[in-house]
């Protein structure tokens, strides 16, 4: 199994964040890009490698929406939901900020 020190993590966490940063500039904003809708492979189905895992459709507005719920309550517990949500928004940053390259 592989495993992360969590002293690892906060560091790769917040070199991630130092990299968002930049690619805002002086902005307070980060563009995700202009697509609501995604596509995604649920866990555990996602780390089954003896089967295709199903598509299901994902949303960044409902995404954010809930994130921003979690910011406005502090009391509010974060879930495993909520790390899959900021996952995909990652996800979406480095897509929009690094394309594909063409063929």
């Amino acid at each position: 199994m592989a495993s992360i020190e969590l002293s690892e993590l906060k560091i790769l966490l917040e070199k991630v964040f130092h990299k968002i940063s930049f690619y805002a500039g002086k902005n307070s904003r980060i563009d995700v890009g202009s697509e609501d809708y995604y596509w995604i492979a649920s866990a555990p189905e996602s780390y089954d490698m003896k089967t295709v895992p199903k598509l299901v459709v994902g949303s960044f507005v409902d995404d954010l929406s809930k994130l921003k719920k979690l910011l406005a309550d502090p009391e509010r517990e974060t879930t495993a939901v909520d790390l899959d949500r900021l996952a995909t928004l990652l996800n979406a940053i480095s897509f929009y900020h690094n394309p594909p390259l063409e063929k």
